[in-house]
This record gives structure tokens, sequence and C-alpha cells, in this order.
């Protein structure tokens, strides 16, 4: 995705994309903040976290509709716990509260939450 370095919103809806990696050149986005891929086919739970987390400057991501959501532990806490920026996950916006606890969560578990 060279020579897209000023896109800032991208819709990928029911791409049929299978995993993470069929997404790598998202990391060539340095601007990208708002990011839908519902209803794909992303099942690598392993790995979403540590990618999504990874695109510095994320504030609205759609994953509804991906196998993988389901299949990560505390999806929501952990995803906006990873993601410093999100704002919005999937249909709901991150609230101040839900942000401090995921972030609390992220720093020490159940205990520091």
């Amino acid at each position: 995705m060279k020579g897209l370095n000023q896109l800032k919103n991208l819709d990928l809806v029911a791409n049929f994309l299978p995993d993470t990696a069929a997404c790598a050149e998202l990391k060539d986005l340095p601007k990208l903040a708002a990011l839908d891929l519902s209803n794909n086919l992303i099942e690598d739970h392993g790995n979403i976290l540590e990618f999504f987390g990874s695109l510095e400057n994320l504030n609205a991501l759609k994953l509804k509709g991906n196998p993988a959501t389901r299949m990560v532990s505390r999806y929501r806490k952990n995803m906006t716990g990873i993601c410093k920026k999100l704002n919005y996950l999937d249909d709901r916006p991150v609230m101040a509260v839900e942000r401090m606890t995921a972030d609390a969560f992220a720093k020490g578990g159940k205990e520091e939450e």
C-alpha cells in the first residue's frame, strides 16, 4: 500500500480475509485511524491483539463477524488495553471507565483492575 501515507479511513468489510497476515500491508499506513474489517474470515486469534496493537494511530476498529473475536479471552478488554488510542470498538464507543479498567488489566491483570 505504498503511496497511501495519508490514508486515514479504510473499509475492508466482507473481503474474505483469512488472517492478520493478509492484512500485513496495513502496517504501511502510518495515519490509519479508522479500520473496518467486519465480516471477514480472520481466525488467527493468537495474533490479533499484537497485530492491531501495532497500528499505533488506530482509534476506531470494527472486527465483528470474524471468528477470532470469539476466541480471544476478554476480547474487548484486551483489545482496548493494547490499542492505546482506541475510542471505538465494533458497535460501541470505548468509555472512560472502560479505558481505565482495560489499562489496569493490561498492566497487572485482574488484581490490578
